[in-house]
């Protein structure tokens, strides 16, 4: 008999919280160490279950009507409602980012967050958040006022939020969704369209900038994640699991591309979707497999602050650090030029060819990360035998490929251009004599790409981020400027592979010098 009045309490405890911001899952675990039931381990775990469902059961009963997708016309038949199924994709929308992290850390989250003390404390800080947001932004008008205004980029967000109500008992789904939806309010209206406007952004496309850059912000912490952990992969020796876990990122983004634009027109917002969903896939992924026992040699724990190792890290980084901020001021200039000597053609040409190029540097840059960790394994643990090994076969398969992909990139220049801009024959000339004169530099690229890997895992940060920095600003920036003024548009062509091959010379020069030191 007492059990079945504790049953009724428990009951009584869900359906209130259930509908309001607060965490009935939360509650459910502090009545239970209050007031634990005489039960087994699976007969609770079907309680917890059964309980839910049932206050679930109610709100579907209350909202049947809004949310039965099938009406009944005038002979009496059933007929689909749009609006309803636009309704329920939004919500399968909504549900698949706890979906995913309850899925690959369901076991995690039972053993270390489920109890009474997590629970505790999280609704004490939802609590402080909840008065302190309201009071701060009491005066803050809704930008949502119906379900049909909810977007699928707002149904994502949700569903985002939600995860945070997933993981930690004690924080409500409602409750984290409406301080997510405050908080990044905030966020994109304060920093989101400025940027835009820093970096040159006006008009139509600041707008663009600012519907992408508010969406795929949502997984910007992801994708970082996504690029570190691919090292660990390779160190891990899973180096087969770090490929299928970018593969299978990008195919998600690819896919879903097709579908939120092509199928259900979403456009921009849908490439912006697509983008998030690829990232945490490729992002949250690794923290499951090395957070729990796994076959590798990794596995994440605690860990102590490390003031020295930290400045060692970045200094190390520096060159990467380097590569990507160089990137924008030199494509920029690049864009200048060419609209000074080709016009808008110019820019399409160039954009195409960097897409295509990247296919092909692609090897380079995944042998070298691939190998840097094998470097650095060799190198630590004083095996210079294998340290020499690995640099005189990593050179020859560079040459090897260097002139494979010379003559590869001469030989599909043709059918290339045709595919990307075939529509135009004055963009298709400029383009396939564009790549065929920037295909030299893949003779040279290979080898400063591997150098300045190389020595990042010989620890040596400086000689990398000078490799890096010559490569990507300083000699581009010389050549794009010097050369178009002496060889017209083929000075513009030119340039990577020019500024390339003076980089070749400093590397050379530092791979010489430096045998002596590292061994190899």
């Amino acid at each position: 008999m007492i059990e079945i009045l504790k049953s009724i309490l428990y009951g009584v405890v869900e359906g209130i919280t259930e509908w309001l911001p607060v965490s009935s899952t939360g509650h459910m675990i502090l009545l239970e160490e209050i007031m634990p039931m005489n039960v087994s381990d699976s007969f609770w775990n079907m309680f917890l279950v059964v309980i839910q469902l049932g206050a679930i059961l109610a709100v579907v009963l209350l909202y049947w009507n809004k949310i039965f997708p099938f009406r009944k016309n005038k002979e009496g038949k059933y007929i689909p409602v749009k609006s309803i199924w636009i309704l329920w994709s939004k919500i399968l929308v909504a549900t698949l980012p706890a979906a995913i992290i309850g899925l690959l850390l369901d076991d995690w989250i039972d053993e270390h967050l489920y109890n009474g003390f997590v629970v505790a404390v999280m609704l004490i800080l939802v609590g402080v958040a909840f008065i302190y947001i309201e009071n701060r932004n009491k005066n803050m008008r809704p930008s949502v006022n119906s379900l049909d205004a909810i977007s699928y980029k707002d149904a994502l967000i949700i569903g985002l939020f939600q995860v945070v109500a997933a993981v930690l008992p004690g924080t409500s789904r409602s409750g984290s969704t409406i301080i997510g939806g405050l908080i990044l309010s905030i966020l994109g209206m304060f920093l989101v369209r400025p940027v835009s406007i820093l970096l040159g952004a006006e008009g139509e496309l600041l707008e663009n900038c600012v519907l992408y850059g508010r969406i795929t912000f949502i997984s910007l912490t992801a994708f970082m994640l996504q690029n570190v952990f691919q090292s660990f992969f390779v160190t891990a020796t899973k180096p087969k699991l770090g490929l299928a876990v970018i593969v299978s990122a990008g195919v998600t983004n690819m896919v879903l591309d097709y579908l939120f634009i092509a199928v259900l027109g979403f456009g921009l917002a849908g490439a912006a979707i697509a983008t998030v969903c690829g990232e945490l896939i490729g992002g949250l992924f690794p923290i499951f497999y090395f957070s729990r026992e796994n076959s590798s040699l990794l596995k994440l724990g605690r860990t102590k602050f490390n003031g020295s190792i930290l400045l060692k890290t970045c200094t190390n980084g520096s060159s990467e650090l380097m590569t990507n901020l160089s990137s924008s001021v030199v494509n920029s200039l690049y864009n200048i030029q060419l609209l000074k000597f080709t016009g808008e053609d110019g820019v399409a040409a160039y954009g195409t060819i960097m897409y295509v190029s990247f296919i092909f540097v692609a090897i380079f840059i995944g042998y070298s990360i691939g190998s840097a960790p094998i470097i650095s394994y060799n190198y630590g643990s004083g095996n210079n035998k294998e340290l020499q090994n690995m640099s005189k076969k990593s050179l020859s398969l560079i040459s090897i490929w260097a002139v494979g992909l010379f003559v590869l990139a001469q030989v599909i220049s043709t059918p290339l251009a045709t595919i990307f801009v075939g529509y135009d024959h004055d963009l298709f000339l400029l383009t396939r004599h564009g790549f065929r004169i920037y295909c030299i530099t893949f003779l040279i690229n290979g080898f400063n790409i591997y150098g300045s890997a190389f020595f990042t895992a010989l620890s040596n940060g400086l000689i990398s981020a000078t490799i890096s920095f010559l490569r990507t600003l300083i000699f581009q920036i010389a050549a794009i400027l010097i050369l178009p003024a002496i060889f017209g548009i083929n000075g513009i062509w030119i340039a990577v592979a020019m500024a390339e091959l003076l980089t070749l010379c400093f590397t050379a020069t530092f791979f010489i010098k430096q045998r002596k030191v590292y061994h190899y």
